[in-house]
């Protein structure tokens, strides 16, 4: 179940949309927000990925969260998770354009292979035109006498009818990865 707040059903429902936005997502359930101070075991904030990706990493405040998810999946949910919808085609057969999928915050460590959200300071999606991106991360090095010279960062869609975003010479300051894929919502 997916809740949004009233504020939000009300602009959706004044724009004609809700029915529509409803019956396209028949799988989920919409309702008044959960008050704050939820059991964090059992629900996790949702979040635009616009919010997610434009605090480049930093905390997002809870003025961002449009709603809570309630976890009935029996899944072990920790505080660093987050739910937010996945716009694009990029990511088919799997994750799904309007897909809401849970992701975790980037820990560190080894992100290659894993899908991840992805914010972009100097590019943008070429199938979102946004600042960030949903896609399968890979990293290459080159090295000399152990020290990192070039760094290439490829992001890679699974639907091969879209372009990679490949970074060159990528900079810790031209992207950063924060959150990680972890399931679709069904």
């Amino acid at each position: 179940k997916i809740t949004i707040s009233s504020t939000i059903a009300g602009l959706l429902a004044g724009q004609g949309n809700l029915k529509n936005f409803i019956t396209d997502k028949s799988d989920l359930f919409f309702s008044d927000i959960i008050p704050n101070g939820q059991n964090r075991n059992e629900y996790l904030p949702v979040y635009s990925l616009e919010a997610i990706a434009t605090n480049f990493g930093d905390e997002v405040s809870s003025e961002e969260i449009i709603g809570w998810w309630k976890n009935n999946t029996g899944e072990k949910i920790s505080a660093d998770m987050f739910v937010a919808q996945v716009k694009g085609h990029s990511m088919e057969p799997y994750i799904k354009d309007g897909h809401y999928c849970v992701f975790h915050k980037d820990r560190g460590g080894s992100r290659e292979g894993k899908v991840v959200i992805v914010a972009l300071r100097n590019v943008s999606d070429p199938e979102t035109m946004a600042r960030y991106t949903i896609k399968r991360y890979h990293s290459e090095k080159n090295t000399k006498e152990g020290m990192p010279l070039q760094r290439k960062i490829v992001l890679a869609p699974d639907n091969l009818e879209f372009k990679k975003i490949v970074l060159k010479n990528a900079q810790e300051s031209d992207y950063q990865v924060v959150g990680i894929f972890v399931s679709v919502i069904k």
